[in-house]
């Protein structure tokens, strides 16, 4: 069964920093990415007949970086199994859950 909420946190930047929240709570649903306590995405996804979703933005004004985040579920029974995610900053895998 689900086991409630999925969480990765990242930094990107060098110059200019930035924190990235990702909050996605498989029982009730709400996903939420914060960029430095700003909410970015926040949507409602308690059921979807897609396998993948992918979130995707910038990050930075002087020093920008394209962010990918991708929850993926499984094929079968896939909403009461626990779900991956991995996130891209850049191309480059930066986070996942579950690692």
């Amino acid at each position: 069964m689900a086991t409630g909420k999925v969480e990765l946190e990242f930094d990107v930047g060098e110059v200019e920093k930035h924190h990235v929240r990702f909050i996605f709570d498989q029982i009730w649903g709400p996903v939420r990415i914060r960029v430095d306590d700003d909410v970015v995405v926040k949507r409602f996804e308690m059921f979807s007949l897609s396998k993948m979703r992918t979130y995707a933005f910038t990050v930075g004004t002087g020093e920008t970086h394209h962010v990918d985040i991708v929850k993926t579920r499984k094929r079968m029974a896939g909403g009461l199994r626990k779900q991956s995610v991995v996130a891209r900053v850049d191309g480059n895998v930066v986070a996942s859950d579950p690692e």
